[in-house]
């Protein structure tokens, strides 16, 4: 009898909305364990917890070649969004371990954050809520306002790549298009 693969999930989002790509994994025969504290796990926490693991779920903690080295039975990460630089992907290579990761997986997420901003930012909203928690209330008009006095077009800057892309075209439509946008991600 052979013994199940095991995962472990250090990411503390993995389906914390939906428990469906956990069962996946679960219906797959995979023993799945996950991270016991909520929070980024240190250097030392994910080598001991990760220990017995064959793959490894990954958020943001450190997978240097101390930890990866620790990790003796490890064959495969899977790193959940874009950014691999916590990661050390020549030791990865050495070791054996295949390193993945989910580039497309928070782009909607990250575009909805960069409008949000944005509007905060022309609306003032992060300033008028300190202000007002401060017993302060002074009514400003905001930038929305100035520019459509001045006929000027509002810019979204982040229009590139993946989320800024995506954030264009969600941004809220009232008649003005953006200034300009970089269809090809390369641009500055």
């Amino acid at each position: 009898m052979t013994s199940k693969s095991k995962v472990f999930i250090s990411t503390t989002s993995f389906a914390s909305l939906d428990e469906t790509p956990r069962q996946m994994l679960n219906d797959s025969g995979l023993e799945v364990s996950s991270n016991p504290h909520g929070r980024k796990l240190s250097k030392d926490e994910i080598s001991d917890l990760a220990s017995s693991a064959d793959g490894l779920i990954a958020g943001t903690e450190t997978l240097d070649a101390e930890v990866l080295r620790k990790l003796k039975k490890l064959k495969v990460i899977s790193r959940c969004g874009a950014g691999m630089d916590n990661v050390d992907l020549e030791t990865a290579k050495k070791l054996g371990i295949k390193v993945f990761n989910t580039p497309d997986a928070p782009t909607q997420a990250v575009a909805e954050l960069s409008v949000g901003l944005i509007l905060s930012l022309i609306r003032k909203i992060s300033l008028s809520d300190r202000e007002i928690k401060s017993g302060k209330w002074e009514k400003r008009m905001g930038a929305r306002r100035q520019v459509e006095r001045s006929g000027r077009r509002r810019r979204v800057f982040p229009c590139r790549e993946r989320s800024g892309d995506r954030g264009c075209r969600r941004r809220p439509t009232d008649g003005r298009s953006p200034a300009g946008r970089d269809p090809t991600g390369v641009g500055g």
